[in-house]
């Protein structure tokens, strides 16, 4: 940062501000924090399930089964411990995990010693606990709000101002119907000497918040960003302890919060199993008669039934896998996006989702190649198509199908067995699948991922 960095300190009675050369045991990664006044005691129960709770979250935060969120209670009352940890959406990894890691009462225990609730800001993630059920309201006691003023060369900050206040008063609005209740994006417009500017915006809540909660703690944090001393700011950003706003001019705000472990490549020993149908069309490796098959395409389906060229259907459709693959690109809903075009007998439906364990890139590349002109060899004019890509999926039909799942036919792959003990990694492996595949749904963005340890039998003489 420079000298042009200006930062504003909204501070409620509770609210402590970490400053530059203070001296305290807070950690230097704190940015600012909320202690309550009741205090517990060394060795209470409370104590006792305060320490389990920040444990059990960051734990679980870090895991990433939960897109970086954690929320949950520890305890019955009196002595009952809520709270929840959250990473920033414009943390990257490296970031995030290295706060979910030192977001521990250790840690803690010099920023609010014996408090029974506080709110604590780190620069990539956020932690709240209390005494007293909180979880769904936001907190608006207090904010921290950063700007840069404007550089040498900005002009027409008059324009820049009405764009920056639309964009986020958009996305303020959206933001609640994401299930990751974060949401990015763009607003481009020309300046009084003719030169073509972007503001760039970010808006996030805890995920603990209902719609309407998420929209009022924005809408607050948007009246602090209408601060005299802030509104010409070319780059400015609020940050409180239920919701987040962030800005800047001509320089895109990464996202990257939402990466995931890259599986490991794959060698000649794969094997293929493929359970097919009679509507299944299935591409090969050296299969000369799917030419017209992106190679990307691992395998798909079609529909019997076709529509005419030129029709409403297929405006519709090409309107709908536009409308997705854009949509999921944007990546303000955990790669993914469902949506129906039209109204029958020519409405068109679809999904589009990235997988897991496929790294942001592929995923964007995926999304973005997946188009009608990409699909039209594939399925020719058919009202109903399922295709499976490396790196995601796209589902879309004449029929109602959302919310219903298609369990008609998939593809498998698997190992030759390597292992000792075969019995047991099966075992371990079902027991550990079976559980995930439970728990799985409960989940906002559907998956899940965990590991299982186990001892192998030795069937031989150990050397």
């Amino acid at each position: 940062m420079s000298a042009r960095l200006v930062v504003l300190l909204a501070v409620t009675a509770s609210l402590g501000v970490v400053a530059v050369g203070q001296e305290a045991q807070i950690p230097q990664s704190v940015s600012d924090y909320s202690c309550s006044g009741t205090n517990f005691t060394d060795g209470s129960q409370y104590e006792k399930n305060l320490d389990n709770l920040v444990s059990t979250m960051s734990t679980a935060a870090a895991a990433n089964g939960n897109g970086w969120f954690r929320s949950g209670s520890v305890g019955a009352a009196p002595d009952q411990a809520s709270g929840l940890i959250m990473c920033y959406a414009d943390s990257n990894v490296t970031e995030c995990l290295d706060c979910l890691r030192n977001a521990t009462r250790g840690d803690l225990k010099g920023v609010c010693p014996h408090s029974r609730g506080m709110s604590i800001n780190y620069g990539g993630c956020l932690l709240r606990y209390a005494e007293t059920p909180f979880l769904g309201t936001a907190d608006t006691s207090g904010w921290l709000a950063s700007w840069w003023t404007p550089a040498p060369n900005t002009t027409d900050m008059a324009t820049m101002n009405e764009t920056r206040w639309r964009l986020l008063s958009g996305l303020t609005e959206s933001v609640g119907d994401q299930p990751l209740r974060f949401l990015n994006g763009s607003q481009a417009y020309t300046d009084v000497l003719g030169k073509g500017q972007v503001v760039y915006g970010l808006v996030q809540c805890t995920r603990d918040l209902p719609p309407s909660e998420c929209t009022s703690c924005l809408k607050f944090q948007l009246r602090a960003a209408s601060d005299p001393d802030m509104v010409n700011s070319t780059d400015g950003s609020v940050k409180g302890f239920s919701c987040y706003l962030r800005y800047q001019l001509n320089d895109p705000i990464d996202i990257n919060a939402a990466l995931h472990r890259r599986p490991p490549a794959m060698s000649a020993r794969l094997l293929i199993l493929l359970t097919v149908t009679a509507s299944l069309s299935v591409v090969a490796v050296g299969n000369d008669d799917a030419q017209q098959v992106p190679a990307s395409v691992s395998f798909y389906t079609c529909s019997s039934t076709n529509y005419t060229h030129g029709g409403k259907y297929e405006k519709n459709l090409n309107n709908l896998v536009s409308t997705l693959s854009t949509e999921a690109a944007a990546n303000g809903n955990g790669w993914f996006r469902s949506v129906s075009v039209g109204a029958s007998p020519y409405k068109a439906s679809g999904l589009i989702m990235c997988y897991a364990d496929t790294s942001v890139a592929e995923c964007q590349d995926c999304l973005r190649n997946v188009s009608r002109g990409d699909l039209q060899g594939v399925c020719p004019q058919k009202k109903s198509m399922s295709v499976n890509y490396g790196g995601c999926l796209l589902r879309y039909s004449d029929e109602p199908f959302l919310g219903i799942a298609d369990v008609s036919r998939w593809l498998a792959t698997w190992w030759p067995p390597e292992a000792m003990d075969v019995a047991s990694m099966n075992k371990t492996r079902w027991w550990l699948l079976s559980q995930l595949a439970e728990s799985a749904g409960d989940q906002h963005l559907r998956f899940l991922n965990g590991s299982q340890a186990y001892t192998r039998t030795w069937l031989g003489t150990r050397r």
